[in-house]
Order: C-alpha cells, then sequence, then structure tokens
C-alpha cells in the first residue's frame, strides 16, 4: 500500500460512538460523486491494505452515482490522514426525510438488480445516510455562498474533501488499470496531492483550488464503466479522443501546483498586499478546471448511454447543490481571510491600504521588520538582524508580480515534482515487492494480524495486547523471544532470521534499550501502536532480516551519526581556514554563511553523544548507510541542493523523524559548501550560491526546531520535564538546543568546534568543476575589476534619436535629456540619470525608454512608455508611466516640453497621488548640476537664476583651467558621498545635517559620477566586513570595524556582547540599561574594548577573548614597570642625586605610527608576539589594517599607579616652576652685582 495512505484503528467503544464514526467517515461520500450520469454497471474496489475493508461502487442508474465506505463488524475503519475523528451528530434539514426514503428506495431496487451488492454490503440505512450527508454538504456550501458570513464553515467542508482526497486517488488508479492512458493525469494530481500534504502549511486558498482539481478528475471515474475498445459514431475510441485533451490537462494541473508553491512560499505582508492579484490568478485556474470538467463530460456522453429514471428526479437536490461548489470555491478565494493574515491587513488598512504601502519603501520596510521578527530570531538577538535584512530582500522580491514570481519559481518547482513523481512510482514498485513478500490474507482473531512481520506478530499474539502496547514492553519482549530462540537449538529456524544474523543478539540488551524505542515509538508517546510496528517493519532493507534492523538502531545509527558529526566538524574546520584565503570580493559571504550556519549546527553536533563500533561491526550496516547518503546526495542533487521549502526537505529526506538524517544532510550540504568556497579563492561567485545554501539549511533548522517542540509538548503532556528528557533520550541530540546557555556563554565556548585538526593547510583541491558545483554565473578573478562602471564615463554626451519615423506631436519629447527627479519636499531621489526617449518599436504612435537610476531602489531598472496627451488647460504635453523594480508599482508621469524644446517638466507619483516633480533638460551636466530645484524657482525666481548663471559660469571657468581645486573639489565630493552613500545602509545612520549634506553632493553629481560612484559603494559594500551585529549606541549594521567590550557580561541565558562601531561618538558613549536591559551596569567608555576589522565568529571568540585579556595583562604590566621606572627618576631627583642625568621622559612608551609618546587611553595589537626588548625601541611587529585586532589600554588600568603617577607629575611641574624661579633670581642677582661694580668704577 502507497504510504500516501494511511489507515488508523478506530478507538474501541459503545456501538452509538461506532456509528458516529462511521456516519463522519462517509459525510462526504456522497459528494465525491454526485454530478455525473452513469449507466448499468457496478464498480467494486477493493482495498490491499486489510481484508474486510472495501470501497463499494454502486451505480445507480442517475446523475448522481454513490460511491460509500463498506464498514464491516471486524474492521471499521475510516479512510483518513489523520488520527482526528469527530463524533459530532449530523446535522438535519428539514423536509429531508422523504428524500431519504425515496433515495433507500432506490437503492433497494439497484441492490435487487445486483446480487453482488447484497453480500458483504452496506446496509440500506448506511446508504441513506450517505445520500443525507451529500445533502447537507451541499446545502451547507450552498448557503454559504448565498449569504457570505460562513466561510469558516465552508473552509472546513473544503478541508473534509481535501482529507479524503485518498480514497478518490486510489479509485482513479483502478480506472488507470482498465484506461492506461489516463495515468500521466492521476500521477500529474497526486503528485500535486503529496506535495501540498508534504507542505503542511495548510493554505486554504490552496486547498479550495487543489480541490476544484479533484472535482474535475472525478468525471473520469466513470470511464470505469466504458470498454477500452468501444468505438463512438465516428469509430474512434475513447483513449483517442481524451489522451490529447488530458495530456494538456495534466500540464494545467502541474502549472497549477506551481502556481501554489509560489503562493506558498510567499510571506504574510505579500499575500495581503498583493492578495487580489493572486486571487485572480486562482480564480482563473478554478475557472479553466470548470471548464475542462464540461469537456470531459461532453466526450463521455458519446460513449455512455444515459439513463433517466426516477431516481434522477429524486437526486436533483442533491446534483444542484454541488453543481454550484465552483461558484462557492470562487466565493471562498475572493472574500475569506486566514487568521493569520488579519493581523497583517489591520496594519496594513492603518497604513493607508495595499497601494498607500506599496508607494512608501519605509511603511513596507516597518512591515516586512515586523514580519521578520515574529519568526525564531535564533540564539543571539542581536545577530537576527542579518536575517531581518535577509528577509526583507527576499520579500521585495516577493512583491513582483505574481506572473514573474511564478516564473521565477518555476525551475525550482519543476525539480521538486519530478522528483515527487518519480518517487511515487518508486513507492508503487516497493509496495508490489513487498506485498508478495508478506499478504495479510484476513483478520481473524484479533488486531494482531494486521502485523505484517510473523515475529512481531507471534510476539504480539503471546503478550495478548490489543490496539497498542508500552513502548519498552514491546522491546524487552523482542529481546526475550529472541533470546529464547535462542536457546531452544531444537525450535525451527525464523523465515526471517539468518544464521549469520545471530552477532546482533548481544546487542538487543537493556543497556541499548532507549534507542531501540525510540525507533518504534517516533512521537515520544510510550506506546507502539500496530501502525508504528508495521512501519518500523516496512522501512527496512528488502533482505535485512528484523534482527539485524533493531541491532542498528541499537548501535549502528548512533555509530553513523557520530562518524557524520566528526566529518561536519572536520568540514567547519576546513571552512574557517579556508576563509582567510578567499578573493576579497567573496568575502563578505563566506563570513555571512559561517555565521548563519555554524551556531545552529553545532548546538546539534556539540550535545550529541557519540559512540564508535568496530570495524567489523561497522561492515554490516555500512551499505545500508552509504545506500541512504547516495540517496539523499541524489535528491540534493536533482535540486541543485536548494531546499526552498519543507516539502522539498521531505522529498530530499524522505518518510521518518528529522533526526534519522539530520546529519547525513547536512554533511552533505556542507561538503557542497566547502567545494564552492574552494572555488571562491580562484573565481567571484555570485553571492546566491551560498545564500541558498544558508536557506536551505535554515529550512532544516526549522524541521528541527519543529520537531523539538513536538517533542517538547510531549513531555510536558506527561508530567516530564524537558530538559531533563532530553538529557537522556535521542543521544542527547536535542540537549544543547534546548538549552543553548549551557554552551554559548562566556565560559562555555572555550575552543567549542575546534576539531584537533582545526589548522588545516590550505591547499587546492582538483577536480572541482565550476560548471559542475556553481548554480549560478561567476568570474574568473582577474576580471572581478571589470564590475566597476567605468563604461559611465565612455557614453555618448548626446546619444543620437531616430526621429525620421516619429509623428510631429511625439518629436518635441524625443531625443536625450539629463533628468532630476524630486519630491514634495524638494528632495533628490537619486542623482542627475541620462534618458535616451525614442520612438516606440512596437507603436509608432508612443515613445519607450529604458535604463538605469544609479543609487535609486524604487528606479533601479527602469522601462518606460507614453505618448502625447493634453494636460490641464488644454496645453500639449506627454504621459507616460515608468515601470519600477520591485516591490514598488509604477508611476506615472504627466508634463510639458518649454517652448524653445529644452525643458520637459511636470508631475510624477501614483495613479492616486503626485508624489514629487520630474525636470528634464537638454543642458549639459556640467551646467545642468546647478540647475535650481522646481521650489527654488517658486520662492525666487529672480534669485534663483543668477544664482543659477553665476555658479553655473564660475565651475565652468574652474572646471577647463584643470585647476587644482577643480579636482580637489571632485576628489572630497566622491570620497564624502562614498562614506554617506555607504551608511545609508551600513554603519551609523546619518543624521539631518548629514542627509541634508548627501542630498546637496547628489544635487551637483554627473550622470557618469553618479554611475561610477555607485558602482564603487557596491564594492565597498561587497568587500566590507559585515559583522551581522547592530551597534548598541547608534543602532546602525556594524560594517568596517567592530569595537566589542571586554568587561561588559550579560546576566542573560544566550550569550550576548557589547558591540559599538568605530564612529568616535558611539565609542564614547554611555550604553544604559534602556538600550541594553540585559545588562547588570551600564557600559562606560573607560572599560577595556577590542576592536576587529575581521569577524569574529562565535566558534572563536573565546580564543580571541582569551588573546585580548592575556594582551592587556601584558600591556598592564609593561605599563607599570614605565611607571616605576619614572617614579625612581623623580624620587632620585628630589633627592638631589646629581649623577642621575637621565631624562624622566625617557622611559617613555612610543606610538608604533607616530613616535609620539603614548597618551591613554591607547590601543595594543593582541597579535603581536614580538615585545620591545629596549626602553627607546618601538614594536616591530607591522599592524595590517585589515586582519589586526587592538585592545585600548584605558586610565583606569592601574588606578592606584595612574593616581601617583598624576601627583608625581604634579610635584614635578611644581619643582621645576621653583627651579625657573631659582634662575631668576640668580639672574637678577648677577645683574645687580654687575651694576655693583659698574658703580664702584664709576667711583673709583
Amino acid at each position: 500500500m502507497s504510504s500516501l495512505f494511511n489507515y488508523h484503528r478506530k478507538p474501541a467503544g459503545n456501538g452509538n460512538a461506532m456509528r458516529k464514526h462511521s456516519r463522519h467517515s462517509l459525510r462526504l461520500s456522497a459528494l465525491f460523486h454526485s454530478r455525473h450520469s452513469t449507466g448499468d454497471s457496478e464498480v467494486l474496489c477493493d482495498s490491499p491494505a486489510s481484508a474486510g475493508t472495501n470501497i463499494v461502487f454502486c451505480e445507480v442508474q442517475s446523475n448522481a452515482p454513490l460511491p460509500i465506505l463498506h464498514s464491516s463488524p471486524q474492521n471499521d475503519r475510516a479512510f483518513s490522514n489523520t488520527d482526528t475523528e469527530s463524533t459530532d451528530p449530523l446535522p438535519a434539514t428539514e423536509g429531508e426525510d422523504c428524500v431519504v426514503a425515496d433515495a433507500m428506495n432506490a437503492v433497494s431496487s439497484v441492490m435487487s438488480h445486483h446480487p453482488r451488492l447484497n453480500t458483504g454490503s452496506l446496509s440500506l440505512d448506511i446508504a441513506a445516510t450517505a445520500l443525507k450527508v451529500g445533502q447537507d454538504v451541499g446545502n451547507t456550501l450552498s448557503s454559504s455562498q448565498n449569504t457570505n458570513t460562513h466561510h469558516n464553515e465552508v473552509v472546513q467542508k473544503v478541508h473534509d474533501i481535501f482529507d479524503h482526497i485518498p480514497v478518490f486517488v486510489k479509485l482513479l488508479e483502478e480506472v488507470a488499470k482498465i484506461h492506461p492512458f489516463i495515468h500521466v493525469g492521476v500521477l500529474t494530481f497526486k503528485a500535486f496531492y503529496v506535495l501540498e500534504m508534504k507542505r503542511r502549511s495548510n493554505e486554504e486558498k490552496v486547498v479550495a483550488v487543489l480541490v476544484e482539481v479533484r472535482d474535475m478528475l472525478d468525471v473520469l471515474v466513470h470511464l470505469k464503466k466504458v470498454d477500452p475498445g468501444t468505438l463512438d459514431g465516428e469509430g474512434v475510441t475513447i483513449e483517442a479522443r481524451m489522451k490529447i485533451l488530458l495530456g494538456a490537462t495534466a500540464k494545467e494541473i502541474k502549472q497549477c501546483a506551481n502556481v501554489c508553491d509560489a503562493y506558498s512560499k510567499t510571506k504574510t505582508v505579500v499575500k495581503v498586499v498583493k492578495g487580489p492579484l493572486w486571487e485572480g490568478t486562482f480564480i482563473n485556474y478554478v475557472k479553466l478546471f470548470a471548464k475542462r470538467r464540461d469537456e470531459f463530460k461532453f466526450m463521455l456522453s458519446t460513449y455512455i448511454a444515459v439513463k433517466v429514471n426516477e431516481i434522477d428526479q429524486k437526486m436533483d437536490n442533491l446534483t444542484r447543490s454541488v453543481a454550484e461548489k465552483t461558484d462557492v470555491i470562487i466565493n471562498l478565494l475572493q472574500n475569506f481571510i486566514p487568521a493569520e493574515q488579519q493581523a497583517m491587513r489591520d496594519k496594513v488598512e492603518q497604513k493607508g491600504g495595499a497601494s498607500a504601502v506599496l508607494h512608501d519603501e519605509a511603511v513596507l520596510h516597518e512591515l516586512i521588520t515586523t514580519e521578520a521578527q515574529s519568526g525564531p530570531a535564533g540564539n543571539n538577538p542581536k545577530q537576527a538582524a542579518g536575517r531581518i535584512r535577509d528577509s526583507i530582500e527576499e520579500v521585495k522580491r516577493q512583491l513582483d508580480d505574481p506572473v514573474v514570481v511564478i516564473e521565477r519559481n518555476l525551475q525550482s518547482f519543476e525539480r521538486k515534482f519530478e522528483m515527487q513523481q518519480r518517487q511515487i512510482m518508486e513507492e508503487m514498485e516497493k509496495v508490489i515487492h513487498r506485498e508478495s513478500d508478506r499478504v495479510i490474507e484476513s483478520v481473524r482473531s484479533g488486531p494482531h494480524d494486521k502485523i505484517v512481520d510473523k515475529d512481531l506478530h507471534a510476539i504480539w499474539q503471546d503478550m495478548g495486547w490489543r490496539g497498542n502496547a508500552k513502548a519498552r514492553n514491546l522491546v524487552l519482549a523482542i529481546r526475550d523471544f529472541y533470546h529464547e530462540r535462542a536457546e531452544d537449538k531444537h525450535r525451527a529456524d525464523s523465515p526471517h532470521e539468518s544464521p549469520q544474523d545471530s552477532w546482533a543478539l548481544p546487542w538487543i540488551a537493556v543497556k541499548r534499550l532507549q534507542p531501540i524505542v525510540e525507533a518504534f515509538d517516533d512521537d515520544a508517546s510510550g506506546y507502539v501502536t500496530i501502525a508504528k510496528v508495521n512501519n518500523f517493519t516496512k522501512s527496512r532493507p528488502v533482505d535485512w532480516s528484523l534482527l539485524r534492523w533493531l541491532a542498528f538502531w541499537a548501535v549502528g545509527w548512533q555509530s553513523s551519526v557520530t562518524a557524520y558529526r566528526d566529518k561536519i566538524h572536520e568540514q567547519f574546520s576546513a571552512m574557517f581556514a579556508l576563509k582567510t584565503s578567499v578573493h576579497t570580493a567573496n568575502r563578505r559571504i563566506v563570513e555571512r554563511y559561517l555565521d548563519q550556519v555554524w551556531q545552529p549546527i553545532i548546538l546539534l553536533t556539540s550535545s550529541f553523544q557519540s559512540y564508535t563500533t568496530t570495524g567489523k561491526m561497522h561492515s554490516r550496516f555500512k551499505d545500508y548507510i552509504e545506500a541512504e547518503e547516495t540517496r539523499v546526495k541524489r535528491n540534493l542533487e536533482a535540486t541543485r541542493y536548494h531546499i526552498d521549502d519543507l516539502t522539498t526537505l521531505s522529498l530530499v529526506t524522505g518518510p521518518g523523524r528529522i533526526e534519522q538524517y539530520l546529519f547525513q544532510l547536512i554533511y552533505l550540504i556542507i561538503k557542497r559548501d566547502l567545494d564552492v568556497m574552494q572555488l571562491c579563492r580562484t573565481r567571484v561567485i555570485s553571492e546566491r550560491e551560498l545564500e541558498d545554501s544558508i536557506r536551505s539549511l535554515w529550512l532544516v533548522m526549522a524541521a528541527v526546531d519543529d520537531r523539538h517542540k513536538e517533542l517538547e509538548e510531549t513531555f510536558r503532556h506527561q508530567n516530564l520535564d524537558p530538559g531533563q528528557q532530553f538529557k537522556i533520550t535521542y543521544c542527547k541530540l536535542f540537549d544543547h538546543y534546548h538549552n543553548p546557555s549551557s554552551l554559548f556563554s562566556r565560559k562555555g565556548l572555550g575552543d567549542i568546534g575546534h576539531s584537533k585538526n582545526s589548522h588545516h593547510n590550505i591547499t587546492d583541491v582538483p577536480g572541482i568543476d565550476a560548471g559542475t558545483v556553481l548554480n549560478h554565473s561567476h568570474q574568473d578573478t582577474d576580471e572581478w575589476e571589470v564590475s566597476l562602471d567605468r563604461a559611465a564615463y565612455d557614453m555618448d554626451d548626446v546619444p543620437h534619436v531616430d526621429c525620421t519615423e516619429a509623428s510631429e506631436s511625439l518629436k518635441p519629447a524625443l531625443g536625450t535629456w539629463r533628468c532630476h527627479m524630486y519630491t514634495t519636499d524638494d528632495h533628490l531621489i537619486a542623482p542627475m540619470f541620462l534618458l535616451s526617449i525614442r520612438v516606440s518599436p512596437t507603436d509608432l504612435g508612443k515613445f519607450a525608454a529604458s535604463g538605469v537610476i544609479p543609487g535609486s531602489s524604487m528606479f533601479a531598472n527602469f522601462k518606460l512608455e507614453g505618448a502625447y496627451e493634453l494636460q490641464e488647460g488644454g496645453r500639449p504635453g506627454y504621459s507616460f508611466v515608468m515601470e519600477c523594480s520591485a516591490p514598488f508599482e509604477s508611476k506615472r508621469f504627466n508634463g510639458c516640453v518649454s517652448d524653445d524644446g529644452m525643458t520637459f517638466s511636470g508631475t510624477w507619483g501614483s495613479s492616486w497621488k503626485v508624489v514629487g516633480r520630474f525636470v528634464f533638460s537638454r543642458l549639459p551636466p556640467e551646467i545642468m548640476r546647478y540647475r535650481p530645484s522646481p521650489i527654488d524657482l517658486q520662492r525666487n525666481r529672480t534669485k534663483a537664476l543668477w544664482r543659477f548663471v553665476l555658479t553655473a559660469t564660475m565651475g565652468e571657468v574652474v572646471r577647463k583651467k584643470w585647476s587644482w581645486d577643480f579636482f580637489r573639489q571632485r576628489r572630497d565630493f566622491r570620497r564624502r558621498y562614498l562614506d554617506l552613500l555607504f551608511r545609508t545602509s551600513s554603519g551609523r545612520p546619518l543624521d539631518a545635517d548629514e542627509e541634508q549634506e548627501l542630498l546637496d553632493i547628489k544635487r551637483v553629481l554627473t550622470p557618469s559620477d553618479a554611475r561610477f560612484y555607485q558602482s564603487l559603494c557596491d564594492m565597498r559594500h561587497q568587500t566590507a566586513c559585515h559583522h551581522g551585529v547592530t551597534c548598541d549606541s547608534c543602532g546602525g549594521i556594524i560594517s568596517g570595524a567592530r569595537v566589542v567590550c571586554l568587561d561588559c557580561d550579560t546576566h542573560e541565558k544566550s550569550f550576548s556582547t557589547i558591540d559599538l562601531c568605530e564612529d568616535q561618538r558611539c565609542m564614547a558613549a554611555q550604553v544604559g540599561l534602556d538600550r541594553r536591559s540585559d545588562l547588570p551596569t551600564p557600559h562606560l567608555p573607560s572599560h577595556n574594548v577590542l576592536k576587529t576589522r575581521t569577524m569574529i565568529h562565535l566558534r572563536d571568540f573565546g580564543k580571541v577573548e582569551r588573546q585580548a585579556l592575556a594582551a592587556l595583562q601584558r600591556a598592564t604590566a609593561s605599563s607599570a614597570e614605565v611607571e616605576e621606572q619614572k617614579h625612581e627618576l623623580i624620587t632620585h631627583r628630589l633627592a638631589g642625586d646629581r649623577g642621575q642625568t637621565r631624562n624622566i621622559n625617557s622611559g617613555e612608551q612610543v606610538c608604533t605610527a607616530c613616535k609620539g609618546a603614548l597618551i591613554r587611553p591607547c590601543w595594543y595589537c593582541i597579535e603581536c608576539e614580538k615585545q620591545a626588548t629596549d626602553k627607546e625601541e618601538s614594536l616591530e611587529h607591522r599592524l595590517d589594517f585589515w586582519e589586526s585586532k587592538l585592545i585600548v589600554m584605558d586610565s583606569r588600568i592601574d588606578e592606584q599607579g595612574s593616581e601617583m603617577n598624576s601627583r608625581l607629575v604634579q610635584l614635578e611641574m611644581r619643582l621645576s616652576k621653583v627651579d625657573n624661579r631659582l634662575a631668576q633670581v640668580d639672574e637678577r642677582l648677577v645683574h645687580m652685582e654687575r651694576l655693583l661694580e659698574a658703580v664702584a668704577s664709576r667711583l673709583d
């Protein structure tokens, strides 16, 4: 039986409960096949799942054949893919008794003509109940459509139909055995359904569309009564008539599945803002499938003789109600708002609606950030900034037109869809093989007869268990069973046990009990059901005995995971060693990959309880382990190592718990990523290469998180402490994941993640083919500088525009324009750009243009098309629409050309609001840069024009003289512009003065300068070190140098640091508890800090911090020694030691850079191994600007020594003053002595 269908045992209960269960199981059966005409034949579909469970398809002579689920006393089951069983009584409607009575009579009449239906079939009361339920569902849907107020009820009904699709698929597969040509449609629909089941997103609109597809294919069930060789009036078989249409329909189903897949991946804000466009796409498919359903019915009508009798009228009410289901689904798609979207919808309405949001980048950014923050942010809240930034970029791509999003999703979806179809085919072949080996003939004496494996069947029967057993008791019983069998030498060998498998018996022991229990009990409930037993035995390799399979879960799985754990650590060690040698252009994405990937993975690998088996024991499981690795690797290659959602993850791993394949999957992904990093040394890759891997591993961790939450809830429900349970279950896999603080703390970091061979030698790995490994374009390193937009200076100043074919009305607008676009508050949205308007190649009555506006996210790439149009007041003018970059909507421009043809100006904005003004001019860019803005002209036109003439004239004079002032100004503008432009996305946010300064510089940039400077800024972003954390002072994203406080430690469970950017204002700021509530005391500027221009990953933080503290200790000791020497010199000086001739300042420490005396606070290199040996010699270590790490020696390193030094300095200054005064007295005395001698000489 295919894994698509799950059959669940119904709990024992009284007769009423069983009847309620049966009624629920049949609730939608009549609705499945309620529209179409039938013949006189009957269809009996026997489910191979177990004896006594039959799908009986009673084809009465009406337009509504009734499929009925048989419920026998021995095996009363419901076809369902969930364990949830509803016991709610069926609603009753007035006036339906006569319909039910007539239906009972009709069914009785049919059964009297079909004796086979009277043997072992359903009783008349259940058949009538099915009709009654179908009528109730139809009435409910119809009522909901008419009132438009019961969307939730309709959604529940649609989900009920969706849950019963496995039964419908089984019916189609039975029909496909007779008519193989419909297999293409059945397989496509089944793949569509299974993908949605694996997605588990519960998207109501997607489910509704899939139900409509099911309703379309419902017509194909009637092929059961058409002989393949039957000819129509034209002598054509049904296969020849329908094959082409079915092939086209299968393609349409696949296209619809792609639409649903793309929609399911979009974020909530996208579904709200772009909801109407997506709903329109869904509705188009619903109408298309309704049309295909009518075409199928028309084709079938030529091969089926439709007989109308009295039962048709009795089924009319039911038929009409179900016929309205398509309209109900359309109504649902248009009006239903899921609960998770309602909150976002309210926020959008508060911001002015979807149109207002799409026109306001700040509001859109706020909504995206809000949604991103609502998800899991990881263990370090500060590092969530990187994920939020990635989420913003992802949402902006999703806000494209749905047609673009769907087309972009097609490639990855096709890979996923083909993989799903292949797995379905493989599963069918696998089921056929197993059914030939182990067949359950009937359920005779009890539930144990449903167990597939003979040994487990015997154990279950001997123990007298019914529907379930305690997991530990089952494993202990298995152990006793095999040990007793081994001791009894005269007992016949088990057909499932090979003599060579006796080695496994010692491993089925009490000390290895827990992993075996977990293999059976996958939901950690403590109980094992018959379904769990069968799933466990069916999942083993075909040629393995049960004993060998048990031994694998006792020791083999843990041993294999330990090996993969060690390989993962080795891969990470190689990556961290390799990151310093990758090309500069690739450094950012490599650092970001390690920052985002290592931390969550190490939480799992570090806590896993290792176990290593002997080589001989490992060889017994080696073939299976390698086969599983090959299977997962093949699936990853089919997806190009890009796991875009949980559906793809399920396809890659296959069925089973995520922990079963977790380390194997992670190892294969990062192994490929290591190859990518090797290529990063010699090629400049697209950042999407590793971005896709980051998202793939995030999806894997999302599945881990779901599993962790599921187990945690189960433990709490059992009144167990999850923290303690994770320490003893699943080999401690979830221990650190459940409690990250045990690993990620200053004390716990240590050397975590460093393997024994962590210092890898960087060598080229031969055989890495870039074309095979890489999915996106790449460049050789010697071609990378071409990415700078040097072509900006090569473009023609006045590109030629052919106007010969243009109409006279269009000619004034054609040609080359230098353009400025302003907001309503006179702010430029971007620097000056060039626009060449030409006649539209598709319509000579219109004009068109395309290009790039550097520095504008809204018009990064644009296309425009317009035409001549009278403006307000009847003035001749032009209107055109400029298509914006996603996620912004197109903008409309309206303006007029001046009489001299030199200026094209007007307003621009959305269809409902003017956003600003535009000015296009034919002036040279060197003159246009000084042109006053529209608001300046409005305020004082004369003054603005005079200033324009003066500044333009002076600028031209300076430019043509090629003076030093001209080049200095260009240099200063370029440097300042790049610094301010860079800080708009990274670093300290701009204040009001800096924003105005940036606008002023934008005004004077020419189109060529703007383009080239933008490429410089892009390259700077690509090469700068992005640490993935925010500054605790200014809140900006830190790029360049990062300053980490060594004194502040948080009291939160998650590891976090005080981080500052290198801006002097931030480094001198105090970080209080209002900004960082997790601090025990505020951060002060006097704290010791570490400054680095390289990224310190959490893996290396413990090592770097130890180095920094050791360097600080050395610096403190060195400083104390110097101060002590100075103190001794001063003491000797005060004591009047005439032999001490050394200068007091001769022992000062010297700055390595400027050679001046050090003044604290100062920086000290923690990577400098060679210390100064002579008091006058500075450190010989040459500081590498990009690699070195520094600590600050603050004045509080030795507070007592500093205070004493200050007093000594003050005393020395006083003594110096005394010396000066004494010298002055001496000079006066000498002068007086000379005067006295002069007086004496005169007297003589």
